[in-house]
């Protein structure tokens, strides 16, 4: 159910349909705590979803502490330099850039590509 809900959720940001979407990520991530725990990685990539929602929504408070939380996560279970803590970092990124905090966005920028790099 929580996959389904996350691509569903998806589809309805990809269409612009933000008010539709965010409840559906917000509803898969309780899912994936509940079944999951806090501590898995998929329930770390769906809170990476839901602070891309709120990225997009332009909820930038409320976003930056989900992709904390998420890098956290994914990078206790997966390692630092995993595929997935690349994305992450991106996402993250893009919030920073449009917070105006470009340093830190072009630092996690930069580990983005050199995990991507290490692992082409």
């Amino acid at each position: 159910m929580a996959i389904t809900l996350l691509s569903l959720a998806q589809n309805y940001l990809h269409q612009g349909r933000y008010s539709e979407a965010l409840p559906l990520f917000q509803r898969s991530l309780a899912i994936h705590e509940r079944v999951l725990g806090s501590n898995h990685p998929d329930t770390a990539k769906s809170l990476m979803s839901v602070a891309r929602a709120y990225r997009i929504g332009g909820l930038y408070a409320e976003a930056e502490p989900l992709f904390q939380r998420s890098l956290t996560t994914l990078e206790a279970a997966l390692g630092p330099e995993h595929r997935d803590v690349a994305i992450l970092l991106e996402n993250y990124a893009l919030l920073l850039n449009e917070m105006g905090r470009l340093e830190e966005a072009a630092s996690l920028e930069a580990r983005s590509l050199a995990i991507r790099a290490k692992s082409a």
